[in-house]
């Protein structure tokens, strides 16, 4: 039974990476398909409803970053790379259910530590990185996109940020600035429960508004 199953599952992952499609852009926002270009998009469905993707960037054969989604949703390992191809930084974003989304198991909201979110001093740092790092990227504006994006990420012991999502998403465009604003947060200060830090699971919208 055991040779049976691990057959049944090589078969499986022989055939979604047989079924892959890769498209090439010419930038991040993958507005424009070329025949070959830096930014690639690997697809490929696993089943009728679910579809994985992994998009990278690559520069003279060298892959300078790396990410995957399932279902268009941030999802594994995030990695960027230096030069000599060794791994720089990441991030992970493995959620779970819990609270009706997808988040880390054992984090806590703020709430539930009994902290009011408007006197909150991590809450002012996120929101004065926010207004400090916004863009609005030309390709939405170009096109009259606009509305509120709502991330969820989490707050870990150490006061560094992780578990980048987004609970409600508007376009590739807006999405993709908002990780980019989040990615470049420094450390928070972390959180404790009765005396021992803790992980904090965080929700925050970012508005892009044309005027």
């Amino acid at each position: 039974m055991r040779i049976f199953i691990l057959l049944l599952l090589i078969t499986n992952l022989t055939l979604g990476q047989t079924n892959a499609e890769i498209t090439y852009y010419k930038d991040k926002y993958r507005r424009t398909e070329v025949s070959s270009g830096p930014y690639m998009l690997k697809t490929t469905k696993v089943n009728d409803s679910v579809t994985s993707k992994v998009f990278l960037k690559v520069k003279n054969g060298q892959k300078l970053w790396s990410k995957s989604y399932v279902n268009d949703r941030p999802y594994g390992i995030w990695t960027r790379y230096d030069k000599k191809g060794n791994i720089e930084s990441s991030r992970d974003y493995n959620f779970v259910l819990k609270y009706g989304e997808y988040i880390p198991e054992a984090s806590f909201t703020l709430k539930e530590l009994g902290i009011d979110r408007k006197l909150d001093s991590n809450t002012k740092k996120i929101q004065d990185h926010i207004r400090k790092n916004f863009r609005y990227p030309e390709v939405a504006q170009e096109n009259g996109i606009q509305g509120k994006v709502t991330l969820q990420f989490t707050i870990d012991k150490e006061g560094n940020v992780g578990n980048l999502s987004i609970l409600k998403g508007v376009h590739s465009s807006l999405d993709t600035e908002c990780f980019s604003i989040m990615n470049a947060l420094k450390k928070l200060e972390p959180y404790e429960k009765d005396g021992e830090k803790v992980m904090v699971y965080y929700t925050m919208p970012i508005t892009f508004k044309m005027v």
